[in-house]
């Protein structure tokens, strides 16, 4: 079971992501997990998770968790999650084999890394590369810009600026994989580490 946990003066209290759990890795981390927390500036905790519909998102409210599925995220996996000031939501996940084994028919041609945001007010989703199996967003929250790692053996740095496309610059192209990048707030110097 998946759940949101929270403590408070010793009372622990536990809200089960009912439909979490989609995919066979139960790992949960930071990027490129099974889930990803962020606390949004009102202090209230947003959740993206792999649920058995596709890409999830929770949020608490009320002491109720409130549920919903990313419209076009069925079938996705690995979400990592970024809030920009105002609590909009950034999502970037995978879509594709994940850890299925040979037998489940191939590749399909909607596979790729995704990229949601309900920044609009609404759930938006466009694939940003056919490219799959390692994902790391940060945001620069003063500016708005995003920056993305997407790593399937070859490294490529994806840039955006508040409303615009996202602009690929290959870094490594032999061997890459679970890569995680970083903005440094005192500077803006991003940092980057892989296997």
């Amino acid at each position: 079971t998946i759940a949101y946990e929270t403590v408070t003066g010793g009372t622990l209290k536990r809200y089960p992501i009912g439909d979490a759990g989609g995919g066979m890795s139960l790992r949960v981390s930071d990027d490129g997990g099974q889930t990803s927390l962020r606390v949004g500036d009102d202090g209230k905790a947003r959740i993206a998770y792999q649920g058995v519909k596709g890409i999830g998102f929770a949020t608490l409210d009320g002491g109720h968790l409130v549920t919903s599925t990313i419209p076009g995220g069925t079938g996705g996996w690995a979400p990592v999650l970024a809030l920009a000031p105002g609590n909009d939501a950034y999502l970037l996940w995978n879509r594709g084999l994940n850890g299925r084994g040979c037998g489940d028919g191939g590749s399909d041609p909607e596979d790729g890394t995704y990229f949601s945001t309900n920044g609009s007010g609404q759930w938006v989703t466009r694939r940003i590369t056919t490219a799959y199996d390692g994902a790391s967003l940060a945001l620069d929250p003063a500016t708005g810009e995003l920056h993305a790692l997407v790593g399937q053996y070859t490294l490529v740095y994806y840039h955006r600026v508040p409303g615009g496309k996202w602009q690929p610059r290959t870094l490594l192209s032999d061997g890459v994989v679970s890569p995680v990048i970083r903005e440094d707030p005192r500077n803006g110097v991003l940092l980057v580490a892989y296997v």
